[in-house]
């Protein structure tokens, strides 16, 4: 049976969210295992530890500077864009994540670069630092992003992960914002903690 182009597109999508998903796992279990605990006289007191509570909201993303983009070319003639953007928050989270977003689009730079984000589907991971607050407490973390764009723009269940600090796991579904141009808009449902 001959592979078609499509074929090729879902194994390279599933490849590449497995290798999401094991980094992250392995990242997980590499902090996990790794924590020691000094042996004390007398049992530590800790502070109270706050259970993790139903997180949804709105957030937009969008590239800070559209002309600094680094564009480069990749093996099977696809493009990547690596550039400076910004998420912002409303909802359970409140504020925005300053960070780096970078696309992996399934055509050539020459066609990628002159057509709207959305037009060919694209992985995509955005990483960088979010302030503001969660469940109305002051907060901070490191912010992760990343998902798939299909043909049209419509990103369906996207993973958000806030760590070192404030906690969270969203699942995201955003789409192009009609009314600004090359800005992402969508809501987020999950769990988090400050």
């Amino acid at each position: 049976m001959a592979r078609t182009e499509t074929s090729y597109l879902e194994a390279d999508m599933f490849t590449s969210v497995a290798l999401t998903f094991l980094s992250l796992g392995v990242a997980v279990g590499a902090v996990a295992g790794g924590v020691a605990h000094a042996p004390s006289a007398a049992p530590a007191r800790s502070a109270p530890t706050v259970a993790a509570a139903p997180a949804r909201g709105t957030f937009a993303i969008a590239l800070d500077d559209p002309t600094g983009v680094l564009v480069e070319p990749v093996q099977g003639g696809k493009c990547e864009l690596t550039g400076a953007s910004t998420l912002t928050f409303s909802g359970a989270l409140a504020g925005s994540a300053h960070g780096t977003s970078t696309v992996l689009i399934f055509a050539p730079c020459s066609e990628a670069t002159v057509n709207p984000p959305g037009t060919y589907f694209d992985l995509f991971s955005f990483e960088g630092t979010f302030s503001g607050t969660v469940h109305g407490a002051a907060a901070t973390g490191t912010l992760s992003y990343s998902g798939v764009t299909r043909p049209g723009g419509d990103i369906d269940n996207a993973l958000m992960k806030l760590r070192d600090g404030a906690w969270a796991t969203l699942h995201a579904d955003a789409g192009l914002d009609p009314e600004r141009p090359g800005v992402f808009v969508g809501t987020y449902d999950g769990r988090a903690k400050h």
